[in-house]
C-alpha cells in the first residue's frame, strides 16, 4: 500500500519522511536463494555477509522464510540498532 494511500485508512496520519533513497541494480542468478529489501535500520546495523548468513541458517533450521526475517529484526533489536527497521525477503528458490 502506498504511503499517499495510508491517510484513507488512518485519517490522523501525518507523514514526513527525509529520504536519502540508494538504488542498487544487479543480476539475479540462478544460484539466488533469496533477495533481502530491508531499511538502512537493518543495514546498519548488519553488513551483507551477515544478512545472507543468518538467513540461510534459518532456512536450513526451519525453511520458514518468515522466521528467517523475523530473526534479522530481533538480531538488529539485540545489537541496540537506535532506527525502525522494515524487512522483506523473498525466496527465489
Amino acid at each position: 500500500m502506498g504511503i499517499h494511500l495510508l491517510h484513507k485508512f488512518v485519517p490522523a496520519f501525518i507523514y514526513h519522511f527525509d529520504w536519502d533513497l540508494q538504488v542498487y541494480s544487479s543480476e539475479l542468478s540462478e544460484s539466488d536463494e533469496f533477495l533481502c529489501i530491508a531499511s538502512d535500520g537493518l543495514w546498519d546495523i548488519l553488513g551483507p555477509s551477515q544478512v545472507a548468513s543468518i538467513v540461510s541458517q534459518e532456512m536450513l533450521a526451519h525453511g520458514d522464510i518468515q522466521k528467517a526475517a523475523e530473526k534479522l529484526v530481533r538480531q538488529v533489536d539485540i545489537r541496540r540498532g537506535e532506527d525502525n527497521t522494515g524487512v522483506i525477503l523473498v525466496k527465489l528458490q
